[in-house]
């Protein structure tokens, strides 16, 4: 009898352990991915604070090369009509608007149109794209 409990023991063994194991925890952006896929309408909101002044164009050219170096990634926003993610959340390692259009299109994003609107100081883009 000993015999037989011991072998049930040892059979039902590897059933209790595979109820233990725990689950693969979810991306830390799982929630910016879920509205990613499940959207329909997207605006990329792009700030640019390089303020224009009328100078020579190839001194402004050189001064923006310079400064877009460092452009934070918190200037560049998505919206998906419930308030604005930055872009960061959902694409790693943007440096442009240009650059999260193009690594959203790997995602079934198409470019639909663009505008730009001058604001005291700053310039603001708005790209906006639609799901293919």
């Amino acid at each position: 009898m000993k015999k037989i409990t011991l072998l049930i023991m040892i059979a039902s063994l590897p059933f209790f352990t595979i109820a233990q194991k725990r689950g693969k925890k979810p991306p830390e952006n799982s929630k910016a991915l879920n509205i990613l896929n499940n959207s329909d309408f997207m605006i990329i909101t792009y700030i640019d604070n390089h303020k224009y002044k009328k100078i020579d164009k190839k001194k402004y050219e050189i001064e923006k090369a310079k400064k877009a170096k460092t452009i934070s990634k918190q200037s560049i926003f998505c919206d998906f009509g419930d308030g604005k993610i930055p872009i960061n959340k959902i694409i790693p390692d943007v440096s442009s608007a240009s650059d999260a259009i193009n690594k959203l299109s790997k995602f079934g994003w198409e470019f639909h149109s663009s505008n730009t609107i001058n604001y005291k100081e700053s310039i603001m883009h708005y790209y906006y794209l639609k799901k293919k």
